[in-house]
C-alpha cells in the first residue's frame, strides 16, 4: 500500500499508523522520499530494523515530524533508533519517541529559529546533546522518560514556556532555570524524579519563586496549579512547600497535594 503513495506528489500531510502487534520493515517507508510537497509527517507503530532508512535526510521541506515508535523490547533492552535527519532544518515541530537525532544534528542549530517545539522521549539519554542545547527558539521542550541527571545551559531559556523532565534521574530543580533566565516559563513538570515535595529547602523554593510566569508545577507527591494574580502568591508557595501543606487555595489559584 505504501508503494502507491509515490503517485501522490502533491500530498502535504500524511499519517502512517501500524496497528499494535504488527511490524513493518522500516525500509518500506523509503517511498515517502518521493513526496516532494510533504510538510507534515506523522508515523506511529512498530518497525523492524536497527535504524530508519535515510530518506528523512532528503526531506528538507518538512515543517512537522512526529515519529512515535512503540517497540517495547527496544525500549527495555535496546538503544533507540537513530535517524538520519540531514537536511530537515525547516522543522517547526519535532516529536521523537524511541528514536533520536544523530550526533552533530543540526549542523548549525543557531540558524533553526523556526523550531519552537521539541519532544525527544524514551531514548535513554543521560545528558542532552550539545547541538540541541544551542537551539535558540524552543518554546516547548519535552525530555521525559530519559535518564537525565541534570540540565545544561540552554540557548532557548528566555523563550521557553513549557518544560517537561518527568521520569528522569534529577535530584533537584535544575539550577539553570534560576536567576531570571527562564522568565517566560509557565509549565514545569518534574514528577517521577528525585525532586520531591517537602524536600526542596530554601534554595529550591527560592528558585521556583524566581519563575515569575510559572502557572503549572508538578513534583513527586504533588501537582500545583496556581496563578500569580494576587500579591503574596510567592510567599504562599514558600509556606506550602516548606510546611508540607497538602492543599492551599487562594483567589482562582489552587495547590493540589498528592
Amino acid at each position: 500500500m505504501l508503494q502507491d503513495l509515490g503517485r501522490l506528489t502533491m500530498l502535504t500531510s500524511l499519517q502512517v499508523h501500524v496497528p499494535p502487534g504488527l511490524h513493518m520493515p522500516a525500509s518500506d517507508l523509503a517511498v515517502l522520499a518521493s513526496l516532494v510537497a510533504l510538510q507534515h509527517l506523522r508515523i506511529y507503530g512498530d518497525f523492524d530494523g536497527p535504524a530508519f532508512p535515510r530518506f528523512l535526510g532528503s526531506m528538507a521541506q518538512l515543517t512537522e515530524l512526529r515519529l512515535n515508535l512503540t517497540d517495547q523490547l527496544r525500549l527495555k533492552f535496546g538503544p533507540p533508533h537513530e535517524l538520519a535527519l540531514g537536511a530537515c532544518t525547516r522543522l517547526c515541530s519535532l516529536w521523537l519517541r524511541q528514536c533520536c537525532p544523530p550526533p552533530g544534528w543540526p549542523a548549525e542549530p543557531s540558524s533553526m529559529t523556526q523550531l519552537t517545539e521539541l519532544h525527544i522521549t524514551a531514548c535513554g539519554w543521560t545528558e542532552l546533546p550539545r547541538q540541541l542545547t544551542a537551539l535558540p527558539a524552543l518554546e516547548v521542550l519535552d525530555l521525559s522518560n530519559n535518564r537525565l541527571t541534570g540540565l545544561p545551559q540552554l540557548a532557548c531559556l528566555s523563550s521557553l514556556r513549557e518544560l517537561s523532565l518527568e521520569y528522569n534521574n534529577l535530584s533537584e530543580v535544575p539550577a539553570v532555570l534560576g536567576g531570571g533566565s527562564a522568565s517566560r516559563l509557565e509549565k514545569l513538570l518534574l514528577v517521577c524524579n528525585g525532586v520531591k515535595y517537602g524536600h526542596l529547602g530554601n534554595a529550591g523554593v527560592a528558585l521556583l519563586e524566581s519563575l515569575t510566569a510559572l502557572q503549572t508545577l508538578s513534583l513527586s507527591g504533588v501537582s500545583i496549579y496556581y496563578q500569580r494574580t494576587l500579591r503574596g502568591v510567592g510567599e504562599h508557595l514558600r509556606q506550602a512547600m516548606l510546611a508540607g501543606w497538602s492543599r492551599v487555595r487562594f483567589g482562582k489559584g489552587f495547590y493540589y497535594g498528592g
